[in-house]
């Protein structure tokens, strides 16, 4: 795990050295694209590219809920989960894959939005419970939500001028994380 861990490092290293490169030969008009779609935006204009972020969105949400109960018994423990079934290894190789995928696609398409993935499902948890069956759809509505909320805020918050989408989830899901860290919510 540790190599992953560190694979997973000098993948990030190396990506940002190659955005850095591009950076550096790009003429100063695509610059501020360059650094939008860096901090996160949502001004896709191409409506095949949309549409095709919904159809694979949509069937990663369907395959993940293939494995909500996979999932429910993980969350009991992996020795608990091999007691009642899951093939604990083939299961995770399957959501690593399937998420490695949907976040690669997504950033591909509107860049690094922080937060997000990370805050509103353990937010949900408090609300929704543990079941799967339940987190993952909730987290599906309420993360679009919220970003579109995010995004309504960094394109009205300084009109006329817009921010970056990725500053307000950044902001707003940070701080929320550290709140709910301080408070000592099981995360």
């Amino acid at each position: 795990m540790q190599g992953l861990l560190l694979m997973g490092v000098m993948i990030s290293f190396i990506s940002s050295s190659l955005i850095m490169l591009i950076m550096s030969v790009s003429r100063a008009e695509t610059f501020q694209q360059i650094i939008f779609w860096m901090m996160g935006c949502l001004e896709e204009s191409n409506w095949s590219l949309i549409r095709l972020a919904v159809y694979i969105s949509l069937f990663g949400l369907l395959i993940s809920f293939f494995f909500a109960i996979p999932l429910n018994a993980l969350s009991l423990g992996e020795e608990e989960a091999l007691h009642l079934g899951v093939d604990i290894e083939k299961s995770k190789r399957i959501l690593f894959l399937i998420a490695s995928l949907l976040t690669g696609f997504s950033v591909s398409v509107a860049g690094v939005i922080g937060f997000v993935g990370l805050v509103i499902p353990h937010l949900l948890r408090l609300f929704v419970g543990q079941d799967h069956r339940i987190l993952l759809i909730t987290s599906f509505l309420v993360g679009g939500s919220f970003l579109i909320l995010c995004d309504t805020l960094a394109r009205t918050i300084i009109s006329p001028c817009e921010l970056p989408v990725g500053v307000i989830t950044g902001i707003f899901g940070g701080s929320l994380f550290i709140y709910l860290l301080n408070k000592k919510v099981t995360l």
